[in-house]
């Protein structure tokens, strides 16, 4: 008898844990600003429109841009690079120095 007890006490206890937790309903509440005013919280997957994504992937491939959303470049490449900045940034290792 003891050892039924044994087993179905915490068996007992971890189905209503289980239960108490699939009846947990999630709530986005808007955040508050310091000032009173109220910040919409960020939307949900559904709500968001219904724009198809400009990277895919299959199982087989990596990642590529959707050939439907690719979009021909109005700049050529030397306005491209006319347009261009470079920083350069000298990094010392710790050890070196």
């Amino acid at each position: 008898m003891k050892a039924i007890a044994k087993f179905a006490i915490p068996a007992a206890l971890v189905a209503v844990a289980f239960g108490a937790q699939a009846q947990t309903i999630e709530t986005d509440y808007p955040a508050v600003a310091a000032d009173g005013s109220v910040v919409s919280v960020a939307p949900v997957a559904g709500e968001i429109a219904n724009a198809s994504p400009y990277l895919v992937q299959s199982n087989f491939e990596g990642p590529k841009a959707d050939p439907a959303q690719i979009a021909p470049s109005t700049q050529d490449r030397e306005a491209v690079r006319a347009g261009a900045d470079v920083n350069v940034v000298r990094w010392n290792p710790a050890d070196l120095s």
